[in-house]
């Protein structure tokens, strides 16, 4: 991980739901499923198609393979494309990791965390 990215700490008494983005949200009240995420990189291809998101893959095949979930929080990045790794944490109950990036969308007016899930990788393979 780079040094500047940091563990965070899970309560697991409020790991609670049936799914990920219910689990999530306990910690993280602005989460949505990471299909939407993938539907939003859709649209942003089709109307630029010089938009680069090659860099979701480059950071899975650093960090880990592509059954890791991952955090996106759209708060304090003014490029549009870019997503440092700023942390990571463990589901208590299973182990799984989770990469949490931040980013910021200002054009598009985004203010929220999507839960990104392992289909992203393979969502993102197709249209770079």
């Amino acid at each position: 991980m780079p040094r500047s990215a940091r563990q965070i700490a899970i309560d697991p008494a409020l790991w609670k739901g049936a799914d990920p983005a219910a689990r999530l949200a306990g910690h993280f009240s602005d989460i949505v499923p990471w299909s939407e995420f993938v539907g939003f990189v859709h649209q942003r291809k089709e109307a630029d198609p010089t938009a680069a998101v090659a860099g979701f893959r480059r950071l899975y095949d650093r960090y880990g393979d592509p059954v890791l979930v991952a955090l996106v929080t759209w708060r304090g990045k003014a490029s549009q494309w870019r997503f440092p790794l700023i942390g990571w944490f463990t589901d208590p109950e299973d182990g799984e990791r989770y990469l949490v990036f931040e980013a910021r969308l200002g054009r598009i007016g985004l203010d929220t965390g999507y839960a990104i899930r392992d289909g992203l990788y393979f969502e993102l393979s197709g249209i770079s």
